[in-house]
């Protein structure tokens, strides 16, 4: 099954990704599955680094051309942004300018985080920047990150990463701080707006699999979650699981799981 059906994306879906370990992989691997019948806009409302030919059909940084870009063709992947920053990275879109943009694509797909390439991240007071009229709000989470150390080169804003989580720096990061992470007000779905999704990303042996769903099954144990749906990922494999079931743990289960 393709990314975009693990979704359930319909047509004039807006959607902005967050947190860290996948989020410019699945932008632009949703556009490429789309690419050939729709006319798709990536952008950003951060930053993202100047993707290479191969993964778009148009690119336009300069407000003025937009419209006339947009005229001239037709189906494809359209990467906008407002300028390219001398780091090389596309400098992203104001709400009033996706305003104006969007009811010309048949898909949005936003980039609304950033997290300096590192598996972990905390958000600061402005982070993320999701647009308004977003309609799915989808959290990357990398299941590689369990037991790394929490120290700077791991985690971007690691004080704050270590407020939400109750994590400290020099210990391992364990499920308790993944689920911690999730759950905070001010955690991996702040300011999320729409449908929300989780998405489990480098499920790609037996144990990260595990390890995916033993955590989707203790924050399921939660009475009242804003998570709608879960996905068990691998991006790199193109593998996607959707979880369809309600999984419980229960510790007389030799697996770690019962189905209700």
């Amino acid at each position: 099954m393709k990314l975009s059906e693990t979704l359930k994306l319909k047509e004039k879906n807006i959607i902005s990704i967050v947190g860290a370990g996948g989020k410019t992989t699945m932008m632009f691997t949703l556009g490429n599955e789309l690419r050939k019948n729709h006319k798709i806009l990536i952008t950003t409302t951060t930053k993202i680094f100047v993707p290479s030919p191969d993964q778009y059909d148009f690119l336009c940084t300069n407000k003025e051309e937009f419209s006339q870009t947009i005229k001239e063709n037709k189906n494809g992947i359209y990467v906008f942004g407002s300028r390219i920053s001398s780091e090389n990275k596309i400098i992203g879109l104001e709400e009033s300018e996706l305003d104006q943009l969007i009811q010309e694509f048949d898909y949005v797909i936003i980039e609304a985080d950033g997290s300096k390439r590192k598996p972990l991240k905390g958000w600061n007071e402005r982070e993320p920047v999701i647009y308004k009229k977003t309609n799915q709000t989808i959290a990357v989470l990398d299941i590689s990150a369990l037991s790394i150390e929490i120290q700077e080169s791991n985690i971007h804003r690691i004080e704050k990463f270590c407020e939400i989580s109750g994590g400290k720096i020099g210990e391992k990061v364990n499920q308790q701080h993944l689920i911690n992470m999730i759950n905070h007000e001010n955690g991996l779905f702040k300011n999320a707006i729409g449908e929300k999704i989780l998405f489990i990303n480098k499920t790609e042996s037996q144990k990260s699999i595990e390890n995916a769903n033993k955590l989707i099954a203790k924050l399921k144990q939660k009475e009242k979650t804003q998570i709608e749906k879960y996905i068990v990922a691998s991006l790199k494999n193109k593998t996607y699981k959707r979880t369809t079931k309600v999984w419980k743990y229960d510790k007389c289960n030799s697996h770690g799981f019962r189905i209700f």
